[in-house]
């Protein structure tokens, strides 16, 4: 156990590196979430044994029965929406977000969304779809707050992109005439 713990301290640390390497770029929002969400497309897309991201893979299979590990991860989530937090707030300042937006709430979904895509990218190696879903989301931004439920919203978002994409990559072919029988209506 001591060594799976010492192995996640590792990733966390090194992803919170890469993450906050990113972050502290100077540009503005939308080119600093956009190479950040590349970023982790990139680390995501390049293992061809499709493992995933061991934070989100401890998060699922781990954290409901360790303390331990649900201590670690949920602190390392917090961590990311604080980075995420302070690059908003510095938009606000700049004027690039407006005021009226809650930078915590557009943290929170931010997380949610980069989660989503680790979780996708271990089904889904497509970078299109990826990508995709990240567009629609950045799209939404800042109309976040005025949603019911934006896990939900977003995981449709995620699953239309799926759909988009399987019907693009699967041509159909109209049946020939007459070969199906008109069906009656009840």
């Amino acid at each position: 156990h001591s060594l799976y713990l010492a192995a996640l301290d590792r990733y966390i640390a090194a992803v919170r590196a890469q993450t906050t390497a990113v972050l502290d770029q100077t540009g503005t929002l939308q080119a600093v979430l956009q190479q950040l969400f590349q970023t982790q497309l990139d680390a995501l897309l390049s293992d061809p044994a499709r493992r995933g991201c061991f934070l989100v893979n401890a998060s699922l299979e781990m954290a409901p029965h360790d303390p331990e590990v649900n201590t670690i991860i949920q602190s390392a989530l917090h961590e990311l929406e604080e980075g995420l937090y302070r690059l908003l707030i510095k938009a606000q300042v700049a004027g690039e977000l407006s005021w009226k937006h809650d930078p915590h709430q557009l943290a929170h979904f931010l997380v949610a969304i980069l989660v989503s895509l680790r979780v996708l990218a271990r089904v889904q190696q497509d970078r299109r779809v990826l990508q995709d879903v990240f567009v629609k989301a950045m799209r939404h931004g800042q109309g976040f707050c005025t949603l019911n439920d934006p896990r939900a919203w977003l995981f449709q978002v995620a699953r239309n992109a799926l759909v988009d994409r399987a019907r693009t990559s699967h041509p159909t072919e109209p049946l020939p005439e007459g070969s199906a029988e008109p069906v009656a209506e009840p």
